[in-house]
């Protein structure tokens, strides 16, 4: 017997949609992962009250932008000893999820 109700599974589903989301994962690859249309997606969001997240490629500019001068090229040189932002994010990631679980880097 199935005890998970039909509003639980929901909310489990919800809690996934909003936490792909929130990674910044465009709605054909939330879709994907949960097994859902993209436009499913989008509608669970909206009835959420969920801002969707930005996956422009001017998503790296947006934040560039926002920078003064010196945090720019800071940011450049920390960039530059990873090889890319992608690489440097991940870093970032995962030195923080190690902290968090009390492990060294």
């Amino acid at each position: 017997m199935n005890t998970i109700t039909k509003q639980a599974s929901r909310d489990i589903l919800d809690k996934q949609i909003i936490g792909l989301n929130s990674l910044g994962l465009p709605l054909r690859t939330i879709g994907e992962k949960i097994g859902f249309h993209p436009t499913t997606v989008t509608q669970r969001l909206d009835a959420l009250g969920v801002e969707r997240a930005d996956t422009r490629h001017a998503f790296m500019a947006d934040i560039y932008d926002n920078l003064n001068e010196s945090q720019k090229a800071w940011l450049m040189s920390e960039v530059s000893e990873h090889s890319n932002i992608k690489n440097y994010v991940q870093h970032l990631l995962l030195r923080a999820y190690h902290q968090s679980q009390g492990a060294p880097n």
